[in-house]
């Protein structure tokens, strides 16, 4: 499962900034992914996060599907089960984005790529359901 990587927002807009916040072990990942995939939710988040004046340089991040390519990134599809699991999540967090993340990794297959610690202590305490 680690080779199909899904991006957390932060490594999303890290790694493409080449931003020296992305680790060495999430740069490795990355590198040694078979396939490397962005959500929509993570550029609903970006996009919510300049609009509120969060995220000034919010529209740098957010390519075009033709330049998400270029890079080799694929979008994943959200379907009306990522978002039922995502609300029906049995998890106290209450950030949206986080918990589509987590069902679209789950749901899919994939390695969920993040450096937030609540994310990361919930998906090891939940891996192989």
């Amino acid at each position: 499962m680690g080779r199909l990587i899904l991006f957390d927002t932060h490594i999303f807009m890290w790694w493409l900034a080449d931003d020296p916040n992305l680790s060495r072990a999430h740069r490795r990942a990355i590198e040694e992914a078979e396939r490397l995939f962005v959500s929509p939710a993570s550029y609903w988040e970006i996009a919510t996060k300049h609009r509120i004046g969060k995220l000034p340089d919010g529209p740098t991040y957010l390519l075009s599907k033709a330049d998400l390519a270029r890079v080799g990134v694929e979008t994943l599809a959200m379907d009306t089960e990522d978002a039922s699991a995502a609300g029906l999540l049995d998890w106290e967090h209450q950030d949206p984005f986080d918990r589509m993340l987590v069902c679209q990794a789950q749901h899919h297959g994939l390695r969920l790529l993040t450096s937030d610690k609540i994310v990361t202590r919930w998906l090891s305490a939940h891996e192989g359901r």
